[in-house]
């Protein structure tokens, strides 16, 4: 592996949106360890924003919530912050949009996150600046941070047939690594590949699928993981996604992001989080703020076949 690239093997999120959504969890427990422990009285639950912009997409899912310490069970919606005023807006184009406000909502596979108030919408667009402001003097919160929206790519899989972002053919671990390539995004500070085992059927978006293990001699301790992520930074246009990228039978969207550099070197620095805290561009607590551009490819693994 070059020193370009930083290879992550998480368990499976306890929230269902891949990226941001593995890692507020694996930021409150990182988080909870700090380089020089003191007593749990003197404990500081700092507020944590995770906001992700999708070029072209409206802007949306903002969560919202506080460092939980290491001495107790952790459920994501006892440290949500309510009644927090939040905004994003552009910083240096005006043309792209007024300012959004957000509201509370719930999902049981999300639990509590921000949405745009009712007719409040913003769509976020490819080399614009945009800033996110959180608000609540009653509870001393007053973040910030700022972020560009990468540009539109293409992804491509040199070696099999895709239609409408799909391999249509069956693969096993034979068929990898899996080859991909993709153009430069304007704007982009890398790029971040993930591989997560889909138990919706894509086609139909409706029929849960089992999760059956890729190995016929299956027996571990522990389920292998359904997601997959690598980094890498902006000068890498291409990888080999290898054959443990991929642990199930069925479905698997295989996407890469064009990020901001800001969520590159966060995401790197999680790695070195138990020595020191992770790298966030929010100011006033912790997380992230990061625009991304996005292309997938679904694909269909099977078990090795047999001659």
């Amino acid at each position: 592996m070059s020193k370009n690239q930083t290879c992550i093997h998480p368990t499976s999120s306890l929230r269902t949106s891949w990226l941001i959504l593995a890692l507020p969890l694996l930021i409150f427990l990182i988080l909870g360890c700090d380089k020089n422990p003191t007593e749990i009285e003197d404990y500081n639950p700092e507020p944590i924003l995770g906001a992700f912009i999708y070029n072209g997409r409206m802007i949306d899912h903002i969560f919202l919530d506080r460092v939980a310490p290491l001495d107790g069970y952790y459920h994501p919606d006892d440290w949500f912050i309510f009644d927090a005023d939040v905004m994003v807006y552009p910083v240096d184009n005006p043309e792209a949009g007024d300012t959004a406000r957000f509201r509370e909502h719930h999902r049981i596979d999300l639990g509590w996150f921000y949405l745009p108030k009712f007719n409040n919408y913003l769509y976020a667009q490819s080399g614009v600046r945009y800033r996110i402001e959180v608000r609540k003097p009653s509870e001393n919160i007053d973040l910030w941070a700022e972020t560009i929206v990468p540009d539109t790519f293409v992804l491509t899989v040199p070696d099999h047939e895709v239609i409408d972002d799909t391999i249509w053919f069956p693969l096993d671990w034979n068929d990898c690594p899996l080859r991909l390539e993709w153009t430069p995004a304007d704007s982009a500070g890398g790029y971040v590949l993930s591989t997560i085992c889909q138990n919706i059927d894509p086609i139909t978006g409706l029929h849960t699928l089992p999760l059956i293990p890729l190995d016929p001699n299956f027996d571990y301790d522990e389920p292998p993981d359904i997601q997959y992520l690598d980094v890498f930074r902006s000068n890498v246009l291409s990888t080999d996604v290898p054959a443990q990228a991929f642990n199930y039978v069925g479905f698997h969207k295989v996407m890469i992001q064009a990020t901001s550099f800001d969520y590159v070197e966060y995401l790197e620095s999680l790695f070195n989080a138990f020595e020191t805290n992770p790298i966030s561009n929010v100011h006033g607590g912790r997380g992230v703020f990061s625009g991304c551009s996005s292309r997938h490819v679904i694909l269909i693994m099977q078990q090795v076949r047999r001659p």
